[in-house]
């Protein structure tokens, strides 16, 4: 590889007290919490809507209720509020989950971008739409703004705290942080194009259990007459008559920061589902006139890199539900793998159906570090924010509020207060 020696004057085009780099459900909640606490807050996300993988990729939440037969809810704050904007217009159902999470709530993706829009709006967050992070601004070893790549040329933002919701932590990962490559050793699990299925029977189809719809799936692919990576995907109803939401194909093996091998899984994501569509209509019942009413706009990446919190919650801290002094964020969903040899899959449910918690120092460096991390907050899980003073998770605030222009400070709330930092910062 030929290293080029790249130098150009870069205009400085906005500076707020909090970047928020990605617009999922974890940079989208963050933006709105920070927002609503009286910062100057500015979203900054690739696509031309909110809501990431929730909107591209999938159409149901999990880890809102606890498996089991004694059913509780576990998530609130700003997820609810994406919950109650989805349900106000008729796109939610309620359902039973299958692989051992609980309830899950499945919703109109499209609606869930307009539901974020208003939120977003709502809270006085600044978005920009089709903008690239490119690279972060370091001082003294910590995150003050950010590099972005905008139609207009590259372009610098300054900020106060930086919040990495890239989903591939792509902030920390410039910023030298210690991460985790699981795409790069091999680990990572695999990735998934789904896609939907108009003028299917829904009764008929919903009437043939799993375990036989998988087993059509094996026996199709022993056949030789199709090609069926994964024997074991689902479909699942949605808010909309005759449409079926699918979760089958499987493509393995793939780091999805290296741009060769995403572009690949990409086709390869395709090429899969119109092959297990023909598989539904061709044998399986209620589907003999579906027609494929669209693929996700990209693959469903589950994971790449991982960033090194202070601690790391185990498998065994989820199926024991293990609950921590300083939390960060409940959730109910059981871990679960999906990863090479392509025909297994793993999942595992906590005997006692209670929720787990993250530690704060889960999304928290060594407190002499200054990065921020990304945030706990999605539609599976709620985060109090501001939490870490310190360390910057979910955003750094704390130490701002006394230099701040009373007007800016008191805007929203009088009363300032969060758990301190599992690290021993305090704010």
């Amino acid at each position: 590889m030929t290293n080029l020696d790249y130098r150009v004057a870069i205009p400085e085009v906005h500076a707020c007290d909090v970047l928020v780099v990605g617009g999922g459900s974890a940079g989208s909640a963050a933006a709105v919490a920070a927002a609503e606490q009286g910062a100057d807050v500015l979203l900054i996300e690739r696509y031309g809507f909110l809501g990431g993988t929730g909107a591209m990729v999938l159409d149901t939440f999990y880890g809102f209720y606890t498996p089991g037969k004694v059913e509780r809810k576990v998530v609130g704050g700003v997820p609810d509020r994406v919950v109650d904007g989805l349900r106000r217009r008729g796109t939610l159902l309620k359902r039973p989950n299958t692989y051992g999470a609980g309830a899950g709530l499945t919703y109109d993706p499209d609606t869930l971008k307009l539901v974020w829009d208003e939120l977003t709006a709502e809270a006085g967050v600044h978005v920009l739409h089709h903008v690239l992070f490119t690279d972060v601004l370091l001082e003294a070893g910590r995150a003050v703004g950010a590099i972005v790549a905008t139609k207009q040329g590259l372009r610098v933002v300054r900020a106060r705290a930086v919040v990495d919701a890239s989903g591939d932590a792509d902030v920390v990962a410039r910023a030298g942080g210690e991460l985790e490559d699981a795409g790069a050793a091999g680990t990572a699990q695999s990735l998934t194009t789904t896609f939907r299925m108009i003028n299917v029977d829904v009764q008929r189809a919903k009437a043939l259990p799993k375990d036989q719809l998988w087993a059509r799936m094996r026996e199709a692919a022993q056949s030789g007459d199709y090609e069926l990576p994964r024997r074991e995907g689902s479909s699942h109803v949605t808010p909309f008559a005759g449409v079926m939401h699918t979760n089958m194909t499987r493509v393995a093996g793939v780091d999805a920061t290296d741009p060769d091998a995403l572009s690949r899984a990409e086709r390869e994501g395709r090429r899969q589902a119109f092959e297990y569509a023909r598989f539904l209509r061709d044998r399986i019942p209620g589907y003999e006139q579906a027609e494929m009413m669209g693929l996700a706009v990209q693959i469903g990446v589950r994971e790449s890199r991982r960033i090194r919190g202070e601690y790391w919650l185990t498998s065994e801290d989820v199926l024991s539900a293990a609950s921590f002094e300083r939390r960060a964020s409940p959730a109910a969903a059981p871990p679960s793998r999906s990863i090479m040899p392509a025909a297994t899959r793993a999942g595992s449910t906590c005997p006692t159906a209670r929720r787990t918690t993250s530690p704060t120092a889960a999304c928290c460096r060594a407190a002499s570090t200054g990065w921020s991390w990304p945030v706990a907050a999605s539609p599976r899980r709620t985060t109090p924010t501001p939490r870490c003073a310190r360390s910057g998770s979910a955003w750094r605030w704390g130490r701002r509020r006394a230099s701040l222009p009373r007007s800016r400070a008191t805007a929203r709330h009088e009363t300032w207060t969060w758990p301190s930092c599992a690290s021993g910062c305090s704010s």
